[in-house]
């Protein structure tokens, strides 16, 4: 059953279920497998990290403001970012079988009614610091289907979405410095934005939906 509410202009209709047995994410361009994830673990099938690298995805949160999605924040000061209920990421590959090059589209959001911290973002959002081990479901909206990794918190439950992988079509994304996404001259951090842009109402939606007493249908 398909969860679908109208809160305060947020729609959702966003479908989580448990993962039976295993599931794998699979390399877009021989379909090879990645990623073997159960309800309560991950790991990569060839026991080397199937992400390597990532950057913030640039361009994006000038159309959530422009759409109404986000409030405006002065982002000259980079410490603002640790007290935003969201955040995003392109992550990039190699296939371990035929090395060519893929990328993953991530966000992670958490109730806009609660206040976060640095500890927080640092924490659930960058996972630079010790916390419990998550859950995993998956999500469905339509056709499309997509990992979450679900985290019980003291502010609520936080839900990471992670779409694709996803053939890059184009250049590396790989640099001396790793992935830098600010000097990308092609089109594929846009494209990530915009895939987050149309998603972005639904997904704040189900952020407030899955913290909500009572409701059902909901839990990864």
């Amino acid at each position: 059953m398909d969860n679908l509410i109208t809160q305060e202009n947020i729609s959702v209709n966003i479908q989580l279920k448990p993962i039976e047995g295993e599931h794998y994410r699979c390399c877009p361009s021989c379909q090879a497998p990645l990623l073997r994830v159960t309800t309560a673990d991950h790991q990569s099938v060839n026991n080397a990290p199937w992400l390597t690298d990532g950057d913030t995805i640039f361009g994006l949160y000038d159309k959530l403001v422009e759409a109404g999605l986000e409030k405006t924040v002065d982002t000259s000061n980079h410490q603002v970012w640790y007290y935003q209920n969201y955040d995003y990421m392109l992550w990039a590959g190699h296939c371990h079988r035929c090395e060519k090059e893929f990328c993953v589209i991530e966000a992670s959001l958490i109730d806009d009614r609660v206040v976060v911290n640095p500890w927080f973002v640092e924490s659930y959002f960058h996972l630079n610091l010790e916390i419990p081990p998550p859950s995993y479901c998956l999500a469905s909206q339509g056709s499309e289907q997509w990992l979450v990794t679900r985290h019980e918190t003291k502010l609520g439950v936080c839900l990471s979405h992670s779409f694709g992988p996803f053939g890059t079509d184009e250049a590396s994304l790989f640099g001396p410095n790793g992935v830098s996404l600010c000097s990308d001259t092609s089109s594929l951090s846009d494209r990530a934005g915009n895939l987050l842009l149309e998603r972005w109402s639904a997904l704040k939606g189900l952020a407030r939906l899955v913290n909500n007493n009572g409701c059902v249908g909901v839990k990864c």
